[in-house]
């Protein structure tokens, strides 16, 4: 057993025992049988592409408890867990070197709501012999050459008035097998194709006159070698295994790698949603206080009041004196005075110009007091109209809080969370 197997089974008899001595919970038939599916598929060997060897004979630990409690169950129990064992065996191709057998075994050590498994194969070296089903009963292929059909002389007998006295043939060498069609009157079938000569591999079967042939490979134990060639054989064998067989992955072990996995892809989803929330709920904007937000509209009208002082001495024009309607002759720009993108102007067009820190707005201010669509200036006719769009910190028209559309004045502060623009011509 290599270092993965025991780690594997260390771990899964730590973890059965932590949950047994939480819950005390006996064991339940359907737990034995599902520990004998996990031995089976554990101890399988691939001996050749389409032949698998499983053990045979099963040992089924128990604890007292657990033993006397399935002592009530009877002979049923034992007949319930072979006819399962063999069901799966035959679902997964296995085939077995001998008779199944399986025992329970009252074990001391063990406590309750906790079982163990061990299994093992024949005694011996396992032989590969073909046989064919016919009629509910197997004849084993002792000889070369095999005849089968109605006559007296034929090596298996049929009773089917549909067949030759001497209707087939089944050659076996011990590794391969032909069937052969002997000149019957009604012919061979194989698979449902007529044949007259062809190999015939595992499980396939055989249509002569009324009756199915089935003809099956599997293996069974022959007698031990002296010990010394047994034990060289046995090296042989297990340095074999070695190179070729991977150690199998038990049902915790998948458990525990899909819970990993679960988690590191909800982590995942996770990390790109927080990197996206911005633009999947918007960044959460914060309030400005009502004393500072009235106050910023007269800070940027002081502001304004002083500009043509302050820049009389300057080249550039004086912005022009606040007054009038807004509206498509007076005003052609939009001036932003005060906030992160002071200085900015943009000429105004004839569509609605929608302000917030979203990047689908036409003017896009970012900052902590704006909303994602702030504001909206709009044209009703030719005059210039402001409408807030249910914003956080709400938007400003020369002082006074905007509740409905209301017209714009030239030259008049226009205040958008912590930015200030105007209209002008």
């Amino acid at each position: 057993m290599g270092l993965l197997d025991s780690f594997e089974k260390g771990l899964e008899r730590a973890v059965n025992s932590a949950f047994a001595k939480t819950f005390r919970s006996g064991i339940q038939p359907v737990e034995i049988a599902s520990a004998l599916r996990s031995e089976l598929d554990k101890k399988a060997a691939v001996v050749s592409r389409d032949r698998i060897l499983a053990p045979h004979s099963f040992e089924v630990r128990l604890s007292p408890s657990d033993d006397d409690r399935m002592q009530t169950i009877g002979p049923a129990l034992a007949d319930e867990l072979d006819s399962l064992v063999k069901k799966h065996a035959k679902a997964q191709g296995y085939s077995f070197a001998g008779p199944v057998t399986i025992t329970l075994v009252r074990d001391e050590q063990l406590s309750t709501g906790t079982l163990r498994v061990e299994s093992s194969s024949a005694e011996g070296r396992v032989v590969w012999r073909g046989v064919v089903d016919v009629e509910g009963r197997r004849h084993p292929l002792t000889k070369s050459r095999t005849v089968i059909g109605r006559g007296s002389d034929a090596d298996i007998t049929i009773s089917d008035a549909g067949t030759s006295r001497k209707h087939v043939e089944v050659l076996w060498d011990g590794e391969r097998a032909m069937v052969r069609d002997m000149n019957s009157t009604n012919g061979t079938m194989l698979n449902g194709r007529k044949v007259t000569e062809a190999a015939l591999p595992p499980d396939s079967t055989i249509t002569i006159g009324r009756t199915d042939i089935v003809f099956r490979v599997v293996a069974q134990a022959a007698p031990p070698k002296p010990p010394e060639a047994a034990h060289a054989r046995r090296r042989h064998s297990c340095v074999r295994r070695a190179r070729r067989r991977t150690p199998a992955v038990s049902e915790l072990t998948l458990l525990l790698l899909r819970i990993g996995f679960l988690v590191l892809l909800w982590a995942f989803v996770f990390a790109v949603v927080y990197s996206l929330r911005a633009d999947l709920f918007g960044v959460k904007v914060r309030r400005m206080p009502e004393p500072q937000a009235a106050a910023v509209p007269a800070a940027a009208q002081t502001a304004g009041a002083s500009a043509p002082t302050a820049a009389a001495p300057s080249v550039k024009p004086a912005p022009p004196v606040k007054g009038g309607k807004a509206t498509t002759e007076t005003v052609s720009r939009i001036v932003i005075t005060s906030g992160p993108k002071a200085g900015l102007e943009l000429p105004l067009g004839t569509e609605p110009l929608t302000i917030g820190r979203s990047s689908e707005s036409g003017l896009v201010v970012r900052d902590d007091y704006t909303s994602s669509h702030h504001a909206r200036l709009l044209l009703w006719g030719d005059q210039w109209m402001i409408q807030d769009l249910d914003s956080t910190n709400g938007t400003w028209h020369d002082g006074v809080r905007v509740t409905a559309p209301v017209p714009v004045v030239v030259g008049a502060p226009i205040k958008v969370g912590a930015t200030t623009f105007e209209l002008r011509k």
